[in-house]
């Protein structure tokens, strides 16, 4: 069949199989791009800008932890401690609705409400009440409240920003989504 065609079909036929294929493979080559695009931008929104989130959150943590200590050796900064606990619980919680927002895996949203429930103990029986006896002058309630409030319900603060930091990594590096 194809000895009965001009040397002038057979180029348009060979020509035109080809730009088929070039054509294919180009769409195939653009699909993939495309999907690998989509895949790193996922990875971008919901691990690298949340694991931003989840790290000022935990540097707040801390900051808020050391200022209601450093209130009791630093008599004089009580009010400047204050005033930089209230500023980080309120970037806390403004961190906290952005990270909210994003694409939560199911492991990520238990983790993150159990968080939230142990954050809120923190700071309404921990942080608000040694500010409230600092900011009275009562030194000796809050290094006691410090010691018996604070330090015991940080450790499951700590340990679920940790957590959710950690599947972070993980669920950025295994690729796992909902």
């Amino acid at each position: 069949m194809l000895n009965n065609l001009t040397i002038k079909a057979r180029l348009i036929l060979v020509v035109g199989l080809m730009s088929v294929l070039a054509i294919t493979l180009g769409i195939i080559g653009l699909n993939g791009m495309k999907k690998s695009n989509e895949g790193l931008r996922s990875v971008y929104e919901d691990r690298t800008i949340t694991m931003g989130q989840l790290a000022i959150v935990d540097s707040n943590l801390i900051e808020n932890r050391l200022a209601m200590v450093n209130s009791l050796v630093f008599k004089n900064e009580v009010q400047e401690n204050v005033n930089l606990v209230k500023k980080n619980i309120q970037e806390i919680d403004k961190e906290w609705d952005a990270y909210m927002a994003t694409k939560l895996t199911p492991e990520e949203k238990r983790l993150a409400e159990k968080f939230a429930i142990d954050r809120e103990r923190f700071v309404v029986e921990g942080l608000n009440t040694t500010m409230e006896y600092l900011l009275a002058g009562d030194a000796e309630a809050a290094e006691k409240n410090i010691r018996d409030v604070v330090r015991p319900l940080f450790v499951p603060v700590m340990e679920g920003i940790d957590a959710l930091q950690q599947l972070q990594s993980d669920v950025a590096v295994n690729g796992q989504q909902n």
